[in-house]
């Protein structure tokens, strides 16, 4: 839904449309195997290419009004696809084959660089956290994210503090799914640091993920209230990548 919503991926379709409409135009039907045919059929390509452009064009419009503001960075989207729709359509045999094999690099690494990553669809709870014990000795909690998975967590003192790493990617990242992402990273308190282990080492996909520009992450501090026995607290990253603990 992310995708159909984005005003960057229509244009980078419009893009497309017109690279499409160019290579029509640029074949030499002489050079053709029926040039009689490929004559006869290219005004009716070429009108449908430049129609599906001027609709994804109007769609981009519509989307930029709405929860993703226009940026004039977001053509470029649209000559990406310009030029992959247009060399790969006009020179198949070279440039297409090209294409494709890279498409289908980065369908095969894409999720491999974001393993361990989880979109963020809003201020919707992401986990919880219950109060199982509560004493002079420390407290034990239990934490259960979104995927339903649960550990326990004993810690030294009843109050804590809860990192989470935020991977942001910029909106021509339309692909990705998303532009905001999360992962639990670590519980502190007293002194002591727990990894949670929501995360999985770095692959040599993700270490790529992070050297590309605009793509940054963030560990963010989110601090406990005042905890009470059998007490339920919900964990909220909000839209901007801002995390807090609130009580249920």
């Amino acid at each position: 839904m992310y995708l159909f919503q984005h005003p960057v991926f229509w244009l980078f379709l419009s893009g497309a449309f017109l690279g499409g409409a160019a290579a029509v135009l640029t074949v030499v039907s002489d050079r053709t195997r029926d040039p009689e045919k490929t004559a006869r059929r290219r005004p009716t390509k070429v009108f449908l290419f430049l129609t599906g452009a001027v609709l994804s064009g109007t769609i981009a419009v519509f989307a930029s009004a709405g929860k993703f503001p226009f940026a004039p960075r977001f053509l470029y989207a649209s000559a990406a696809g310009f030029l992959i729709a247009g060399l790969g359509l006009r020179f198949r045999k070279t440039a297409g084959i090209l294409i494709l094999a890279l498409a289908g690099v980065l369908v095969f690494a894409g999720p491999r660089a974001l393993s361990g990553w989880i979109p963020v669809a809003g201020p919707e709870p992401v986990g919880t956290i219950k109060v199982l014990h509560l004493g002079q000795n420390g407290v034990s909690l239990l934490l259960s994210n979104e995927r339903g998975e649960e550990r326990v967590v004993r810690l030294p003192a009843p109050d804590f503090s809860l990192t989470v790493d935020i991977l942001r990617l910029d909106e021509l990242y339309v692909f990705a799914g998303g532009n905001l992402f999360y992962r639990l990273s670590s519980i502190s308190s007293g002194g002591e640091v727990r990894p949670l282990g929501e995360g999985v080492p770095a692959s040599r996909y993700g270490e790529l993920l992070l050297r590309l520009p605009g793509v940054r992450t963030d560990s963010v501090p989110a601090v406990s209230p005042s905890v009470e026995l059998f007490s339920s607290y919900a964990i909220i990253v909000d839209s901007k990548g801002n995390p807090r603990i609130t009580e249920k």
